[in-house]
């Protein structure tokens, strides 16, 4: 299969919302010698956007967003599994997502964590609940360029701000 071949039909199987299609174009990807971030950006990024355009459009819902974002990382995952730190690194940045203390709603982080891995960041998902000071200190420690705080309820948003604080008082923020 020729390589515009294979990045158009990573980008299908993002809009069909097909993971398992995700997988072998991610493995065909791989036999072919296209680079993993040539893959993500002129492939899976393509499909996730077909996916935006249509949720814009009300034509497309949360939960097909989810299913693919399954086939988005489904393929990243074939597509980085025998790099090196190194190799993996597409460098735009590192990111830290996760939901705020007190939240356990976490579509909204996956779906923002999604995007930036589309994107070219190196995300770093802290997962749901998180505590203020683990995100305060991990983004201190991975010298991170981005925090992300997904919040849906509002009792727990003042989390975020709590967050911003703590980056402010620990010279990470400005």
């Amino acid at each position: 299969m020729e390589r515009d071949q294979i990045l158009e039909k990573l980008a299908r199987s993002v809009s069909d919302l097909d993971p398992d299609l995700a997988v072998e174009a991610a493995h065909e990807a791989r036999e072919a010698n296209i680079k993993p971030i040539e893959a993500i950006q002129e492939g899976l990024a393509k499909g996730m956007g077909v996916v935006s355009e249509l949720f814009d459009e009300g034509e497309m819902f949360v939960p097909q967003i989810l299913i693919a974002a399954e086939a988005f990382e489904s393929a990243v995952a074939v597509l980085v599994e025998n790099l090196s730190a190194e190799e993996a690194d597409i460098g735009r940045g590192k990111v830290i997502c996760h939901t705020v203390q007190g939240d356990i709603h976490d579509v909204g982080k996956n779906i923002v964590k999604t995007m930036f891995k589309a994107n070219g960041f190196e995300v770093i998902d802290m997962g749901r609940d998180v505590p203020v000071d683990d995100v305060v200190a991990k983004a201190k420690e991975l010298n991170v360029d981005i925090v992300t705080g997904s919040a849906l309820m509002t009792t727990t948003m003042p989390a975020q701000r709590d967050i911003i604080q703590g980056l402010k008082e620990g010279d990470l923020y400005t």
